[in-house]
């Protein structure tokens, strides 16, 4: 049985296959070649979601986990990362997997113990789009604490998965997105998951490709720290919302924003 959510899962992966036309791509080869050699200061990803609605329950779940790895050009300017997950429902264990852009779905009754692999075209995979969520980490903006109901001890930004927006809080083990329909907190792991492709029962095609990452899109990505030159263009850039917003205390200096940034892993 395939999945089918309504609201806003479905929305995020319609608009991740439109904007995915226009992401830079590497070919499926390079991306094969990397992912055996990648770089161990480019973590593996745990994604946690809590959905705060039951219609968008994956197989019965409104909090589950996915891993994802990432599969790096060789200039570090492009990720686009492998994710498993696996969920069980009734005597039905559902692995879902995406590989070189391409997404897959493997069915196993443990009853009989039967099983099918079947590929997931644009229009059902109804899964958390973790790749959309990655190249949206680039265009972050820094936001102020100021009148924010949210309490965090590092540094907050704003961030618009495919017109769905979030506030970011990141620090040193990871970083929490909160929306309005669902949180999202993603941590770095010290190991790395085999992610391999399944037998598929047809041929697939990849939906997505891998994307440019901004410096600050690193960092959150790495936990790594971000160089000073980008930290005055994002005090400047608070500085100028903070003017628009007329809001005094929405200013934030570059040494605070430096103090709260990241640590190395």
């Amino acid at each position: 049985m395939l999945l089918y959510l309504s609201g806003v899962f479905a929305t995020l992966v319609v608009l991740a296959t439109q904007s995915g036309a226009v992401a830079q791509s590497i070919s499926l080869q390079q991306q094969r070649h990397l992912r055996d050699e990648a770089p161990s200061d480019w973590p593996s990803l745990r994604f946690h979601f809590k959905v705060k609605r039951d219609s968008m329950d994956i197989y019965g779940h409104t909090g589950f986990s996915l891993i994802a790895n990432p599969v790096v050009s060789g200039d570090d300017t492009s990720v686009l990362y492998d994710v498993f997950a696996k969920f069980k429902e009734g005597t039905s264990v559902y692995n879902y997997t995406r590989v070189d852009g391409v997404a897959y779905v493997q069915t196993t009754e443990t009853t009989s113990g039967t099983s099918t692999t079947q590929c997931l075209p644009p229009d059902m995979n109804d899964f958390p789009p973790i790749n959309a969520i990655i190249s949206s980490l680039s265009e972050a903006r820094p936001a102020s604490k100021a009148n924010s109901s949210i309490k965090c001890n590092g540094s907050m930004f704003k961030v618009v998965v495919n017109a769905l927006n979030f506030i970011l809080c990141a620090s040193g083990n990871g970083f929490k997105m909160y929306g309005h329909d669902m949180d999202i907190t993603v941590s770095y792991r010290e190991d790395r998951v085999n992610i391999v492709a399944p037998k598929s029962d047809g041929d697939c095609e990849a939906e997505e490709v891998s994307s440019s990452v901004s410096l600050i899109g690193r960092a959150l990505l790495t936990g790594t720290k971000v160089p000073k030159e980008e930290l005055r263009n994002l005090e400047a850039e608070l500085s100028i919302w903070s003017d628009d917003d007329d809001d005094d205390d929405a200013s934030c200096s570059l040494l605070s924003i430096e103090a709260n940034l990241f640590v190395s892993l």
